[in-house]
């Protein structure tokens, strides 16, 4: 796993796999469940700065995922107009899981 993390962050791995599967399917669960823990900490104590900070501890993830995707893209052969959707997707999901 820490290998293949590696190869994310390197942009070895196909842009669906580093895109679809890291970014946006990891991303979005791991986002929902720190959402999740923060809200329930909200029930249980209103501690302002510690609900900002699990809200956003996925965030060194999702930079993880972005440019590792970026990264993917930026290493397709020949389908340049594929390659700078791929940029632009992979920061859209970035900007999106922020306001998760």
């Amino acid at each position: 796993m820490i290998a293949e993390l590696g190869q994310l962050w390197r942009g070895e791995l196909s842009l669906a796999r580093a895109l679809i599967g890291y970014a946006i399917i990891y991303g979005l669960a791991i986002n929902l469940l720190m959402s999740g823990i923060a809200m329930v900490a909200f029930m249980v104590m209103s501690s302002g700065l510690l609900l900002v900070v699990l809200h956003f501890a996925a965030v060194p993830y999702n930079v993880l995922a972005c440019v590792g995707a970026w990264r993917s893209a930026g290493n397709l052969k020949g389908r340049p107009e594929l390659a700078m959707a791929g940029r632009i997707s992979a920061l859209a999901v970035f900007v999106a899981l922020l306001l998760i």
